[in-house]
This record gives C-alpha cells, sequence and structure tokens, in this order.
C-alpha cells in the first residue's frame, strides 16, 4: 500500500490543478492516516514547504489547517500547526490570507492561555510589523483571537491596534477598526475612554466609505459596555451622522443594523433621535437604502413604541406606498403585519388597513401577493369584525386576479385567515374559493388548495372539512373528461390520510385509490402507486393486502416504465 506522504507529493505534482486542489482537501484524510507523530513530524515539514503555489491550492491548505490540532497530537502541539498558518497569513492574495486568518482563530479557541501569549501573541507582532501591508491585515484580524486571553500583552496589542487604525493603506485600517469593534466587550469601557475613543471618533471622517461602514459596529460594541447617558454622548452624534453619510453604502450599513444600533444606545435615544434617522433612511434616494430600511420596520417600530410611529414614521410610509420602485412597495407590503403588531387594534384599523386597502389596487403583482400575506397578521391584530368588513371584500374580489400568483397567495392563507374569522365567516366567504381553486387552470393553485386539507382540520374538525371540503375535492375523480382534475382527487386523498380516521381511510379513500389504477392515463397510475405508500401507514393493514397487493403486482408488470418502478415502490411498503 502507497505511503500517503507519497501520494500527496504525487498529487500537488500533477498538472491539473483541480486535481491538486483534491489533494489538499484530503488533508485531515491523510493526517489520520498517518497518525499524530508522523503528521507532526513529516506532513507538516511538508506542508510548511507547499506555501508557494496556486492560490485555490493555498486557500484549500489554509482551511484545513484551521481542523488539525487533533491530528497532530492535541493543543500542545498547535504550535506546529501555527507555523504553517503564519506563513500563508503573509501570502499576497486576500482569499488565502482570510483562510488563513479564520484557521488561526479556529486553532486559537482550542489552545491554553499560556499558549495564546507565547505563540500567538508572537505570531500577531511579528506580521504586524512587516513592511508589506498585506501581513498587517492578517494581524489587525487576528488581534480578536488572541486579547480577551492576552493577560499582561494586552496593552501591547492596544497598541498595534491604534497604529493599524493610523496605517496609509485603507485595507489595513479596515482590518484594525473591525477587530476594534470586536474586542471591545472584552476591553471594556475604561479602555476604550482612554486609549480608543479617539480612533472611533476620526473614524467619522476617514476618506474610505467601506471603512466608515465600520462605524455601525463600533457604535453597538460601544452602547454595550458604557453607561446609556455615557454611550448617548460618546455614540449617538456619530450614529445619527451616518444616515446623512454622503456614501449611499455607509447609509445602507446602518439601515441593515438601526434596530441593533438602537437596542445598543438606549430607548431614549433611539424615540428621539434615531428615529429621525430611521425615518430619512426611509426616505433616502437610494432604492437599496429605502428597502433595508423596510426590511427593519417592526424591528425599529417595537423599539421605539406605537406613538413614534405615528408622529414620525407613518407619514413616510404612506408616501412610500407611491414609491416609483416596486421593491420598495413589495417590502412595505411584505411589513404590514409587523406594523400592525407595533401600533394595536385602535392604530392598525386608522393606519395599516387604508395602506392594505391601497397596496391591494397596486399595479405589482408581489405587492398584492404580500399584502394577502400580511392580512393573517392584520386579522389577529384587529379582529374578524373589523377585518371582515375592510380588507376581506377586496381580497375576495382578488381571486379573479389574472396573476395566479394572486389567487394562489389568498389560497395558501385562506386556512389561517379562517381561524381568526371564525367557522361562519370562513363558510360564507372564503371556502367557495377554495373550491373553485380545485379546478383552477394553474396546477399550483390547485396543490395549495389540497394542502388546505390538514389545516383546516386542526382548526374546524375532520368532520367540517370532510363534509365541506374533501368530498367536493373527491367528487372531481368521477369527471372523466380531465385527468387533472382526477390527479386533484388522489392528491386529496393523499393529503387527507394522516387525519382521517382510519375506517375512513380505508372505506373511502382507499376505493379512490383502487380505483385509479385501472385508469387510462400513465400519470393517474403512478400517482396511484405514490399514494399506496402515502395511506399505508393509515389504512387497514388485512384491506392492504386483500384489496391493493394483487393489484400493484399486476402494475409492477405494466407496459409503461414510470408505472412499474413506482408500483415496485409500493410493494416494497406492504
Amino acid at each position: 500500500m502507497a505511503d500517503p506522504i507519497e501520494l500527496l507529493v504525487e498529487e500537488l505534482k500533477d498538472d491539473d490543478i483541480e486535481t491538486r486542489i483534491a489533494a489538499m482537501k484530503r488533508l485531515r484524510t491523510i493526517g489520520i492516516a498517518l497518525g499524530p507523530d508522523r503528521a507532526r513530524a513529516e506532513l507538516l515539514p511538508f506542508l510548511l514547504e507547499c506555501t508557494e503555489g496556486d492560490d485555490e491550492v493555498l486557500m484549500a491548505l489554509a482551511e484545513q489547517l484551521g481542523g488539525f490540532v487533533e491530528l497532530v497530537g492535541g493543543p500542545q502541539y498547535a504550535p506546529n500547526v501555527l507555523r504553517v498558518l503564519e506563513v500563508l497569513c503573509e501570502v499576497e492574495e486576500t482569499c488565502v490570507r482570510e483562510k488563513a486568518v479564520i484557521s488561526t482563530h479556529q486553532v486559537a479557541d482550542k489552545i491554553s492561555d499560556d499558549l495564546i501569549q507565547t505563540e500567538i501573541i508572537p505570531i500577531v507582532k511579528r506580521l504586524g510589523s512587516g513592511d508589506w501591508f498585506t501581513p498587517r491585515i492578517s494581524s489587525a484580524s487576528l488581534i480578536p483571537a488572541c486579547y480577551a486571553r492576552a493577560g499582561g500583552q494586552q496593552h501591547d496589542l492596544i497598541d498595534l491596534l491604534k497604529l493599524f487604525a493610523q496605517d496609509d493603506m485603507p485595507m489595513v485600517r479596515q482590518a484594525a477598526f473591525d477587530s476594534m469593534a470586536k474586542i471591545l466587550p472584552a476591553a471594556g469601557a475604561s479602555v476604550f475612554k482612554s486609549e480608543l475613543r479617539g480612533l472611533f471618533e476620526n473614524l467619522v471622517h476617514d476618506e474610505q466609505d467601506t471603512i466608515r461602514c465600520l462605524l455601525v459596529d463600533n457604535c453597538i460594541s460601544i452602547g454595550k459596555i458604557v453607561a446609556a447617558n455615557e454611550a448617548a454622548e460618546m455614540a449617538l452624534p456619530i450614529a445619527r451622522s451616518l444616515s446623512e453619510d454622503n456614501s449611499w453604502r455607509v447609509r445602507l450599513a446602518i439601515a441593515k443594523n438601526i434596530d441593533a444600533v438602537m437596542k445598543a444606545l438606549g430607548k431614549s435615544a433611539a424615540a428621539s433621535d434615531l428615529a429621525d434617522s430611521f425615518e430619512q433612511l426611509l426616505s433616502d434616494i437610494e432604492l437599496e437604502v429605502r428597502s433595508a430600511a423596510l426590511d427593519k420596520l417592526g424591528d425599529v417600530g417595537a423599539i421605539i413604541g406605537a406613538d413614534t410611529v405615528v408622529e414620525k414614521i407613518l407619514p413616510t410610509l404612506k408616501e412610500l406606498c407611491l414609491d416609483a420602485e416596486q421593491r420598495v412597495r413589495i417590502k412595505l407590503a411584505g411589513a404590514l403585519g409587523a406594523l400592525a403588531k407595533v401600533l394595536g387594534k385602535d392604530g392598525t384599523k386608522s393606519q395599516v388597513i387604508p395602506l392594505m386597502t391601497k397596496l391591494l389596487e397596486d399595479e405589482t403583482t408581489e405587492v398584492r401577493v404580500n399584502v394577502i400575506d400580511s392580512a393573517v397578521s392584520v386579522s389577529e391584530v384587529v379582529g374578524a369584525d373589523s377585518i371582515s368588513q375592510t380588507v376581506l371584500p377586496k381580497i375576495i374580489a382578488s381571486m379573479q386576479d389574472k396573476q395566479w400568483r394572486v389567487r394562489e397567495a389568498i389560497v395558501r392563507n385562506a386556512p389561517a385567515l379562517g381561524s381568526v374569522l371564525g367557522v361562519d365567516v370562513f363558510g360564507s366567504k372564503l371556502l367557495s374559493l377554495l373550491l373553485e381553486a380545485l379546478a383552477d387552470s394553474v396546477q399550483k393553485i390547485r396543490s395549495s388548495a389540497v394542502e388546505t386539507i390538514q389545516p383546516l382540520s386542526k382548526n374546524f374538525g375532520w368532520d367540517y372539512v370532510y363534509k365541506n371540503f374533501l368530498s367536493k375535492a373527491l367528487s372531481l375523480f368521477e369527471e372523466k373528461k380531465y385527468y387533472l382534475h382526477r390527479m386533484t382527487s388522489i392528491y386529496s386523498v393523499m393529503e387527507a390520510s394522516s387525519v382521517a380516521p382510519k375506517n375512513v381511510v380505508t372505506e373511502t379513500l382507499l376505493p379512490i385509490v383502487i380505483k385509479s389504477f385501472a385508469d387510462p392515463v400513465p400519470n393517474i397510475r403512478i400517482l396511484a402507486c405514490k399514494a399506496v405508500v402515502k395511506i399505508a401507514p393509515f389504512a387497514d393493514a388485512s384491506a392492504l393486502q386483500s384489496r391493493v397487493k394483487a393489484r400493484m403486482q399486476e402494475l409492477s408488470q405494466d407496459k409503461d416504465d414510470d408505472v412499474r418502478f413506482f408500483a415496485g415502490e409500493a410493494l416494497s411498503h406492504m
């Protein structure tokens, strides 16, 4: 048997780069085969010689090394792995360095504080002293891996971080401020105030917008380590300025995290200054920023409260109903349910329902679909009477919509709406829509109608569902003109089998499946075979043996290949 190291050497010499990448991705298997002693003595020295070559190969190497500590004998031998990773942290290619940094973090998580201080911190310092900027990026990115466990060397790491934060190269500064946000919880308020506050305040003036974006994470970290009044003084003005930044990337960064910033800086700041910032983001000239802000509507509303939402946010939302960008209107429609939960019953009646009725008339299909999807949450807030008198008539009228996705959304949400409206309103308003959907020309709508059987049974009981819905679905089987109707009946059998009483499965549902065995359409016979598998656990076993097994054996000899296959599958479940 060939030696694992020799095989690795041969594969890494191959002209095909995919072969070399695959070889590196098998390093863990090779390490296990060699055992800890040979992995340390032979494999790692060899890998140290392989740190020059194709970037894709080095990426695979760097990624594998993060899980190597156990393979070389445990944490005490981690320095052997770190030597290879240190070299990879100096590579010019960004993706290789990033993988090496991630793996170094993984190694750091597995070793003692002593090894952090004697092995990883020296690596950080060596990388940080390099003339070329790429090792400095790695050094800055590794500070969070060791700061909390650095002991007496924490001050050295802070000094290094401060140096990186003023580096001429933007990529180094970016890594430094990213790391600063990560170490602040461990550094604490006193270190921030005495050592890092000046860097934070200068960050707002950095010429690179990608670096200013890091103000967001730093504001969040600061809010977690200082008192609320100090957070308002130190970070609130900067957080407020982010919504007015000249760069749309910075505004997008704060829009995506505005709720986390509000929580970090305190409710009073959120309800005043940051509520104004949120309103600005909702009105931003950039589509991406407006969309990101709308994603946070429910979370922000819960923080700032209903009164502030009504006063500061709702006027802008009314304008967004008419936004020229359909994606914004789609987002707004999808956020109405969360908004209703914030505003409560009265606020939803007066503010949200008018938005819903307006958006239900929108020309964009996705907007109307999202309104219908939001209707359940809204109805849970305002109650059956209010929703049935306002939004429900428009939803019912939308069942005539030419766009099938609108009709499907109504069908899909009908059971949940019914649970709020009650059985009487459901029966008089929505049931007929579901029955019509069973014969809709669009398959997805028919499927969604069938899938309402189980939730309706949970809401209203089996007897109601069987009498008012399932019996109608099963009657479609007798319609011989359209085989798709017969398929809908069989799908209904499959869906109902798990909630129907056993005698109903055996005496009512199973006969429909048996009739399908002789259907002239192969797709029906295939579906019947699948139905046997689905309902078998819920039907009487003796009935299956006496009435189904022989027919399945016949179908296993069917002239259609697919029918034979699925008949065989069904037999294996009997």
